[in-house]
This record gives structure tokens, C-alpha cells and sequence, in this order.
């Protein structure tokens, strides 16, 4: 049985934004349980290094490390999990690479979406739903949902959802007040003067 998805901030090192080995050991630092690596500006080989350094970090922590977009290298290494975009492997060939045990997230945009990540031939443990709210952080061509759409797909969500985009501290209070199982952030903590702070404050 995959274990459960923590509760709470779901925190995301990226290459875009410092040194994700230094992201993971502040994470690690603050105790945080989960923390999602993403590199999508390296080759796989690089992506594969950079993982297996950050899981150095983590060794022996409380906090988790789930892999951005690479289910291949994912399989290899002792990760918690990894997290999927539309465009990415399709979700049944993802859980027969990485198992029962592991975590499996998927981007979802619709209820139809949702509904396929939660199929019983897909078996993803949580989506990740956005943005909602405009953010710099990725452009992907949509239009933010705001808070009113994004509680119409958690309601409407059979797996835990996890809330990204233009998600800072003063938003927080409504978005958890949506029912959210999580939030993701990234710029709020990277480009913040005090990271740590910036965690303690997107915690919940």
C-alpha cells in the first residue's frame, strides 16, 4: 500500500530558483515531510546526479523526496515517488515502473481528469491542481482557476489535491479554506529574503 501524502506544504526545489541540494536540506532543516525536486532545465543524466545528492540529504530525515516528471530514474533510486504532467508517461505505465509503495501524483486541469487519475488502471495517489493564482513561476497556458475553481475541483476530486500557483502567505488561510489536502510553493519561499521564514509561514 502507497504510503499517505503528508498534509500541508509541499515544498518544491527547483534549478530554476538556486541549488536544489542546498532547497532539499533547508526543507530537511525545517522538518518538513515532503519535498519534490524538480530540474527541468537538465538532461536526464544530470537529473539522475542531482537526485541521488538530494537523497543524500534526506538520508536518515523525516522528509520525503518525490521526483519531478522522470518515473525512469525514479524506479532506480529510493525516492518516495513521482509527480506527472499531462504530457509525461501515461499513469498505468508510471505505477508499473514504481510499484504499489510508492507515491504517484499527476497534473489534473478538469473533472474528467480527475476522474482518469483515479482510475483503478492509473492508481494515482493525488493531483496536483492549478494555478490559482497567476504566477511567473511557470507559464502554462491556462487561465488561473481562483478560489471558486479550485474548491469546485477539490469537491469534485476522488484523490487528495494539491494547490499550486502565485500561493503565498497571505493567500494561504483561503486556500486551505477551500479543503485542500496541500499547497505546493515555490517562488513564495525561493525569492523570499529569510526561506526558512518564508517555510514557517506557508505551514499551515
Amino acid at each position: 500500500m502507497t504510503p499517505p501524502l503528508p498534509r500541508g506544504l509541499y515544498l518544491i526545489a527547483d534549478t530554476a530558483w538556486g541549488d536544489p541540494v542546498e532547497q532539499v536540506g533547508l526543507a530537511v532543516q525545517c522538518g518538513l515531510r515532503l519535498v519534490q525536486l524538480r530540474a527541468k532545465d537538465l538532461g536526464p543524466s544530470q537529473v539522475e546526479d542531482l537526485a541521488r545528492a538530494c537523497l543524500r540529504v534526506t538520508a536518515g530525515s523525516s522528509t520525503a523526496l518525490v521526483l519531478n516528471d522522470h518515473v525512469d530514474i525514479a524506479s532506480r533510486l529510493p525516492v518516495a515517488g513521482v509527480h506527472l504532467g499531462q504530457s509525461d508517461c501515461p499513469l498505468p505505465r508510471a505505477r508499473s515502473l514504481l510499484g504499489p509503495h510508492r507515491l504517484l501524483g499527476w497534473s489534473a486541469h478538469s473533472p474528467a481528469q480527475l476522474a482518469r487519475a483515479a482510475h483503478p488502471d492509473a492508481r494515482a495517489d493525488y493531483v496536483g491542481v492549478g494555478p490559482v493564482f497567476a504566477t511567473a513561476t511557470k507559464d502554462t497556458g491556462r487561465r488561473a482557476l481562483g478560489l471558486e475553481g479550485l474548491r469546485e475541483l477539490v469537491s469534485a476530486s476522488p484523490l487528495p489535491v494539491v494547490a499550486i500557483g502565485g500561493i503565498g502567505p497571505a493567500e494561504l488561510p483561503a486556500v486551505m479554506a477551500t479543503g485542500v489536502h496541500g499547497w505546493a510553493a515555490i517562488s513564495a519561499v525561493w525569492k523570499a529574503t529569510d526561506p526558512a521564514d518564508a517555510i514557517r509561514s506557508l505551514r499551515g
